[in-house]
């Protein structure tokens, strides 16, 4: 991305309405504004101006929905290197049409959040597949230690810690600080999937609807081989939700698209709901009887056969 107002991109989010264009904003110490980018081309297509909020340490974005349904991006100005912030913010704003040029975007919501145990920092937010309500994970440099927490639902108030994730203990997580610093995750559209990445790894989880994200990141997750770059931080999925954007932080920053393998209809440790038994058919457990019992026929008749010709070759004289 040639343009130089983009030197720190921190947060992703694909649009809502074209395939080819991306929200991306910077890192603390910029405005508090947001740009789309043209995936063709990493062309800056507009600037927005967020009226009514600032700029601390913005560190993720995410595309959801509003309660009335209307496409909203949520900005989460949740950066906190020293755990010293009394408080953190998540900005709601209209995610900007396809006709939208430069200008202003006003806040929807301004959601004020503490922790229920302390400050910490964090650089990652995505949507609840339970819910639908943002999601914030912490980053934890010393430990390899992570925690979800959702926004409340009356928006301002104490996050609700939903799960705690020993990152380090992940595929490819326990190797040293930059694999287990979470820096950018997402949730794919139809919720289906999450994702979490660091400076030197990324994982992803297949979700069953309905379940609460600490089942879902209970399982073990599918490593994902993603590019390195120079600070991996952003991560979106694509509209469709087949594949993810990044980005990284550093002027001049490549903007990558990944393809994602089919993700399969049940997590491995979801079992499939039973079919119905179909009349005059025996069910599964009857087959399997079955098909048991005549395989230990077989196996038996030719261990039975195998001995017989031993016994014989036995007897037979020898010259």
């Amino acid at each position: 991305m040639a343009d130089e107002r983009i030197s720190e991109s921190s947060g992703v989010a694909a649009a809502s309405w074209a395939d080819n264009v991306v929200f991306t904003h910077n890192d603390s110490g910029d405005r508090a504004r947001f740009f789309s980018v043209d995936t063709g081309t990493c062309a800056t297509r507009a600037t927005f101006t967020v009226t009514g909020a600032t700029n601390l340490d913005w560190e993720d974005m995410a595309r959801g929905q509003a309660g009335d349904g209307s496409p909203v991006l949520w900005l989460a100005d949740i950066g906190d290197n020293q755990a010293r912030r009394a408080s953190v913010v998540v900005y709601e704003v209209d995610e900007p049409g396809p006709g939208a040029t430069d200008g202003a975007v006003r806040v929807r919501t301004r959601s004020t959040l503490t922790y229920p145990d302390g400050a910490h920092d964090a650089e990652t937010l995505l949507v609840d597949p339970e819910s639908g309500r943002p999601v914030v994970v912490t980053k934890d440099t010393a430990a390899g230690r992570s925690r979800a927490y959702r926004l409340p639902s009356t928006g301002s108030g104490v996050l609700e810690r939903l799960a705690d994730l020993d990152v380090a203990a992940l595929p490819g997580g326990g190797l040293f600080a930059p694999s287990w610093s979470v820096t950018g995750g997402a949730t794919s559209p139809d919720r289906r999937v999450v994702v979490l990445r660091s400076y030197l790894a990324a994982w992803a989880w297949t979700a069953v609807p309905g379940e609460p994200l600490a089942t879902i990141l209970g399982r073990r997750p599918t490593a994902l081989d993603l590019p390195l770059d120079r600070q991996a931080e952003a991560v979106s999925f694509t509209r469709d939700g087949s594949g993810l954007w990044l980005t990284s932080e550093g002027a001049g920053s490549s903007l990558h698209q990944v393809v994602l393998p089919p993700v399969p209809d049940q997590p491995s440790d979801v079992a499939p709901a039973p079919s119905p038994p179909v009349a005059g058919v025996p069910e599964r457990g009857e087959r399997m009887r079955s098909v048991n019992v005549g395989v230990a026929t077989v196996v038996g008749l030719l261990v039975l056969v195998g001995v017989v010709v031993g016994v014989r070759a036995a007897r037979r004289p020898r010259h």
